[in-house]
């Protein structure tokens, strides 16, 4: 039997699995014997390593050491769930969709998700039976950090079966001994709720020893760590709560993208739903008890009012705006009904905990506002998801932001100047403002509560006319017509355009050419915008802070660099323009630079955007704020005699991390096995994030700069094999002649 976990011979399927469709097809020549020998050799090494090693490093630093063994435990754990992962079958409805199989599996006689668990629970079963094998390695080592044995078992969950970018949220929770921070990222998963799984993230051969460092690397960071900031392990608990709920949504978020839910998956939803609710009320209630002294009646009004802004975020969460590329529109009453459950199960909820555990309940103003808005929230919610499947269809830009024209108030509750100007618009403003731990915020603007009681309507009403207006006007099968090249020039003060006249006049790669000839989203002016503004009312664009704004940027360019590459290879895969380069004579060196030049034109287009914004955003706050003595003369010869230049030159090594994406994403697709790898993975998000914080060290950032020429003879020596067999990559890639 061999090690690889395949059987050699074909053996008799067992009756027990008689009732899955996929095992016969996918699962049955698979070694559960095999596949648990090779988990269990990574298992053996860590858990030896654990055994010997936890003595010597619990003397480290007053037993920050053992932070240590735990990194390099969880690096081989990633490593033997890489090598199973490259052995299992992809449970998710990828490669169906690509070869076209996923309408006849939908015509199956079984519900949308009764045809998932039949798809995931032979994969499931395979993992959690190989993965088994770590529980005691994990014991030995949190056993050793001071922790419970349930902090063992949640790591083991994460760290065997959460997404690759859920990981790098709990490497950065294990680094960071900040509380806020460890919220700040359970919110995070909240976002994770929206992304549909794409496909298994399957740490290729070339690629799973770097990215388990990558993820390794911020537990054992901790040891740097001053002693002061030293701590006990953080307390999983909560987020490994959060982490299933959301991946309970995402199963039935997933439903709903496969097939119309029909008998009791109708009201499945429902559970997930309900205990996201109650998590999120006792928890945020928690936090107010610690960092707000709330207690008594204003605990329990701000975890009614944490409650019942879950309904909102759940309300859109649960919308189905396609199913595979049909787009959905449903009927009124369906989201009625949808939504006015939730809100109805939101108001039990919050009574059944008054009412079970005697909690104090406190002015009256707070319950009615409740109610009042709770049938704002039911009406106004069920006529925005409406209108937002209508308008989806046509203008899929313009629906996005008119989605976060609605969640701007929630997003600036807390911040100012905005908390009184946007965030009274939010009706948890108004919940919080009729509450009795109103004192507690410190939020010092206080309008009427009637006010705040009328404004959620009138957002509604902003929301759902820039919605109708969209649906109404918008035709999506006539393209927006592109303006005149002279209306670029207009643009100079942020330096892209002269850029694109640099180019359009030396480029001579014949791919580069029709690269940088590709519409592309307006990036250039919106970040350049962006950036004046924030330099020039604000002190964050001036300062050192600035080098905190370089984080979200870097972390823009290299996902964009990355995704755009990956679609732009993708799409010469599918239409067969890439057999068409190949005859037209063009070598596999050219066709490789040229994707990669044109995506570093479109990068760099971004990157001076910023700076020009930034350049005179500075310019214009130091001619109107002269200060210390200095002129306006005298400081601007100044920043430009020295501060631009050492700015320039920072900038220059800083951009080294984000060159990187387009060769990164031009080898994974022409390296991934069956042409089928996805266009952006949480792995390549999580890579991002940790090149856009090593990039702000600029020194080291061009250190980054190692993996191009490797990146760029792997793909030239798979084009070359792609041009000698041309059928072979039609064959491959579903080409059609």
């Amino acid at each position: 039997m061999a090690v690889s976990g395949v059987r050699d011979t074909e053996q008799e399927r067992l009756s027990v699995w008689d009732g899955l469709m996929f095992w016969g097809v996918q699962y049955r020549r698979l070694s559960l014997a095999a596949l648990l020998r090779g988990v269990w050799f990574f298992a053996l090494w860590a858990g030896l390593s654990a055994a010997l090693l936890a003595p010597v490093l619990a003397q480290v630093k007053g037993g920050a050491g053992l932070y240590l063994l735990l990194g390099w435990v969880a690096a081989l754990h990633l490593l033997g769930r890489g090598w199973l992962e490259r052995r299992l079958p992809d449970p998710s409805f990828a490669q169906d969709v690509r070869t076209g199989n996923f309408e006849q599996l939908r015509l199956a006689p079984l519900t949308a998700h009764g045809l998932l668990v039949q798809r995931g629970l032979p994969d499931m079963l395979f993992r959690a039976a190989t993965q088994s094998v770590w529980l005691p390695v994990y014991a030995i080592v949190i056993g050793a950090l001071g922790a419970s044995l349930a902090d063992a078992c949640a790591l083991w969950l994460l760290f065997s079966f959460a997404n690759y970018f859920v990981l790098g949220q709990v490497s950065l929770i294990l680094l960071i001994p900040s509380e806020e921070v460890h919220w700040i990222l359970l919110c995070g998963l909240l976002a994770y709720a929206l992304l549909l799984d794409g496909g298994r993230v399957r740490t290729a051969v070339s690629s799973s020893s770097l990215f388990s460092v990558m993820l390794a690397l911020p537990i054992v960071g901790r040891v740097l760590l001053p002693m002061q900031a030293m701590a006990t392990l953080p307390n999983l608990l909560p987020f490994t709560l959060v982490w299933l709920l959301v991946e309970w949504l995402r199963f039935e978020r997933l439903a709903r993208w496969v097939n119309a839910p029909s008998g009791l998956g109708r009201w499945a939803y429902l559970l997930p739903s309900a205990a996201l609710m109650a998590a999120a009320g006792a928890l945020f209630g928690q936090w107010c008890e610690q960092h707000l002294s709330a207690a008594g009646a204003a605990r329990t009004q701000l975890g009614v009012s944490a409650l019942f802004a879950a309904v909102g975020y759940l309300s859109l969460l649960l919308l189905t705006l396609r199913r595979q590329a049909e787009p959905i529109v449903q009927p009124l009453r369906a989201h009625l009904l949808e939504t006015g459950l939730l809100r109805l199960m939101s108001v039990l909820l919050a009574v059944g905990a008054v009412a079970t555990w005697g909690l104090p309940m406190g002015s009256a103003a707070f319950w009615w506002a409740l109610a009042w808005l709770t049938v704002v929230e039911w009406l106004g919610g069920a006529l925005t998801r409406g209108w937002l499947q209508r308008a989806h269809s046509r203008a899929r830009v313009g629906t996005y932001l008119a989605v976060l024209l609605g969640v701007a108030p929630a997003v600036v509750f807390w911040g100012e100047p905005f908390h009184f100007v946007i965030g009274a618009l939010s009706p948890v403003y108004a919940l919080v403002l009729a509450s009795d731990a109103w004192a507690t915020t410190g939020i010092r603007a206080q309008p009427p509560l009637w006010a705040c009681l009328a404004l959620p309507v009138a957002r509604y009403a902003l929301v759902l006319s820039v919605l109708a207006m969209i649906a109404l006007t918008a035709r999506a099968t006539q393209p927006v017509k592109r303006l005149h090249p002279a209306w670029g020039w207009l643009a100079l003060p942020l330096l892209y355009p002269m850029l694109d006249w640099l180019v359009q006049r030396n480029a001579t790669n014949p791919i580069t050419r029709l690269t940088i000839a590709e519409r592309c989203p307006p990036f250039a002016l919106l970040v350049g915008a962006a950036t004046f503004v924030a330099t020039l009312v604000s002190i964050v664009g001036r300062g050192f802070e600035m080098i905190i704004l370089l984080i979200p940027l870097g972390l823009f360019l290299w996902l964009w660099g990355y995704y755009a590459t990956a679609k732009r290879v993708r799409r010469w895969f599918d239409s067969g323009e890439l057999t068409s380069a190949f005859l037209a004579g063009l070598t596999p060196n050219q066709i490789f630079w040229g994707w990669v030049y044109g995506a570093w034109y479109q990068q760099l287009r971004v990157l001076l955007a910023a700076f020009g914004g930034w350049l005179w955003g500075t310019v214009l706050y130091l001619w109107l704020n002269p200060g210390r003595g200095w002129n306006p003369a005298q400081m601007l010869m100044l920043l430009f005699g020295v501060g631009l230049s050492v700015y320039l030159v920072y900038l220059a090594l800083w951009s080294c991390a984000w060159l990187i994406a387009a060769p990164a994403a031009v080898r994974d697709q022409l390296t991934h096995s069956g042409g089928s790898a996805p266009v952006l993975t949480p792995r390549a998000t999580l890579q991002a994030s940790v090149y856009s914080l090593l990039a702000c060290c600029a020194p080291l950032a061009p250190f980054l700069l190692i993996g191009l020429p490797i990146y760029a003879s792997q793909s030239t020596l798979a084009l070359h094999r792609m041009a000698r067999a041309p059928g072979e990559l039609s064959r491959r890639y579903g080409i059609s002649n």
